[in-house]
């Protein structure tokens, strides 16, 4: 291969089936403001007239050149485009896509600009026909695309997320030091790559602008991500990528990539889990194992229903316990709703029940699902009708006593809505949850002043926050739809515990009520979780000029407040 022409761009085009939609492409590129590049279009034996678009393109601009290949798949077309592409710079593109017009332009000056071997601009779903919308792509959602700059990927993450090789430009020099090749013959081809791509560049400037409309459709990989073929595909690159992140020996690279973006999308697949074919289903469970090995059996910025199933599928349980397979939109770990909550709470009760509460990990899996995916539907309205939702509460009681308390002391509610359901067994499902042995917040201490009850406490066992987290006190009424949210401070203290602090102003709504707390965490990509306020005991009346405050419960606290 000769010398990477300078300044040249290559843009390495895998071509199938797009013979309608090809056009649009190549008349964007043709649009370009940067004007030195190289459109390497490669047939990958598309059985439309994909060829025949694509040479009348290079019959009219030697820009475009075409490679007719037999099919291969697109990875095997990535690598082909490679070994031909003559520019020192190298893009991406699919070919049913659009570069905006400033694309090349832009991501140019980005990486010249801060002496960088890969620059990144944003890209944007679009949906023709008569649903012509926009939005920007799942994976560039960071911080880091708000502003232009060079970011280092150890101080910046969430930049690893970003797994596609379009909407980007890089160093040629960059793809031969890293060696980088597509994998052929699998779907989901780009995620391995660009995680190479990212660790061996280091640095990479971003900019905050469309670059790169990405055309969806219900024939492209990411339409459906549980077929077969990509799901299996999927697995085998997402194993491959976290071997990869683990070799760096990096912490701040493993929590954040495997222990957050693998861990995501896992879950995405994991909470199907009935409806997958054993084989994949083992496929899953293999992966939940390299996760939990390389982030560690205490997942930092993770709630504990996943902290659960992680290690529930690490053992291979789901393929020996559960029947897979089954043709269902509502397994026992999908998420709940007004839709689907009965169908998720049927789904889990029964899941349970095939348990082995001897083990301590599927006795913690039990007591995650009977929580969370039973009690938890009927206790905020999302399991109806009424016949239903009372047999669901009595059921999960009965099996509740066949696993015993130790299995929940780990265990969260998921964050209530913010107005509950004061129906007979949603009451009684909260009640049960009540009486439960769950993990707790601690209240150690209660002041007033004119206007504002102080409360402080502890969460034994809780790490320290991080950016990604966010912990408020949930104040709600006990029997009346009144919930406020009161933001609160927390720190680890010399003690190793963390320590909370909230000060709740008292508004008129407030006074008169009975009311309970809780503390609600918010992680980014996570389920919000509750823990109920406790105390060692019911706290004595106390007074202030304006206040007065009275408990008739210490677990969880309840108090009412009025005006004195």
């Amino acid at each position: 291969m000769t010398e990477p022409a300078a300044g040249l761009i290559s843009i390495i085009v895998p071509v199938y089936r797009t013979e309608r939609v090809l056009p649009a492409l190549l008349d964007s590129m043709l649009a370009q403001t940067w004007m030195q590049w190289e459109a390497v279009l490669v047939i990958d034996g598309s059985p439309d007239r994909s060829i025949d678009v694509a040479r009348a393109y290079a019959a009219s601009d030697a820009r475009f050149r075409v490679i007719d290949a037999p099919n291969r798949g697109i990875g095997a077309a990535r690598n082909l485009g490679l070994d031909a592409a003559k520019g020192s710079l190298i893009a991406f593109a699919d070919s049913d896509d659009i570069l905006q017009p400033t694309a090349l332009e832009s991501l140019i000056a980005a990486m010249r600009a801060g002496d960088t071997e890969m620059s990144t601009g944003i890209g944007e779903d679009f949906f023709s026909g008569r649903r012509r919308r926009r939005m920007r792509y799942w994976t560039m959602q960071g911080p880091h695309f708000a502003s232009a700059g060079v970011y280092d990927i150890l101080d910046t993450p969430s930049l690893l997320e970003d797994h596609v090789v379009w909407a980007k430009l890089f160093r040629r020099e960059l793809i031969d030091r890293a060696g980088v090749r597509f994998p052929e013959g699998v779907q989901c081809e780009d995620i391995h790559p660009m995680l190479r791509l990212q660790l061996a560049a280091g640095r990479i400037a971003v900019v905050p602008e469309s670059v790169y409309l990405h055309r969806r459709h219900l024939e492209t990989v990411s339409a459906d991500y549980m077929r077969a073929r990509t799901l299996r595909d999927w697995i085998s690159q997402a194993r491959a990528t976290v071997a990869t992140a683990v070799a760096t020996d990096d912490r701040t690279i493993i929590e954040h990539y495997v222990g957050g973006h693998v861990l995501d999308q896992w879950w995405s697949r994991a909470a199907e889990i009935t409806a997958i074919e054993r084989d994949l289903a083992i496929g899953v469970e293999s992966l939940a194992a390299d996760i939990l090995a390389a982030i560690g059996p205490s997942p930092r910025r993770l709630d504990p229903l996943r902290t659960a199933a992680l290690a529930f599928f690490a053992a291979g349980a789901p393929s020996r316990r559960w029947v897979l397979g089954a043709s269902t939109d509502s397994g026992p770990l999908t998420s709940p709703d007004r839709r689907n909550g009965t169908r998720v709470a049927v789904a889990a009760l029964e899941a349970a029940s095939q348990l082995d509460t001897d083990d301590a990990v599927e006795a913690r899996m039990a007591a995650e699902l009977l929580v969370n995916r039973v009690l938890a539907p009927v206790a905020f309205g999302l399991a109806r009708p009424q016949d239903v939702a009372a047999r669901l509460v009595e059921s999960a009681r009965d099996q509740i006593d066949r696993i015993g308390s130790a299995a929940f002391t780990a265990v969260a509610v998921v964050s209530a809505p913010a107005t509950l359901p004061v129906g007979e067994h949603a009451a009684s499902a909260r009640a049960v949850l009540d009486r439960m042995p769950l993990r707790v917040a601690r209240l150690r201490r209660v002041m007033l002043d004119d206007h504002h009850v102080l409360f402080e406490g502890i969460i034994a066992g809780h790490e320290s926050p991080d950016p990604s987290e966010a912990i408020a006190l949930v104040v709600r009424g006990r029997s009346s739809r009144f919930t406020q949210l009161v933001s609160l401070d927390a720190a680890r203290g010399h003690d190793g515990v963390l320590h909370w602090r909230a000060t709740l102003p008292v508004t008129r709504r407030m006074v008169g009520r009975e009311l309970t707390l809780a503390l609600r965490l918010t992680r980014r990509h996570r389920a919000p979780a509750e823990l109920a306020v406790h105390a060692q005991s019911t706290p004595g009346p106390l007074s202030s000029v304006s206040l007065r405050v009275s408990f008739s419960g210490s677990s969880p606290v309840v108090l009412r407040v009025r005006r004195a």
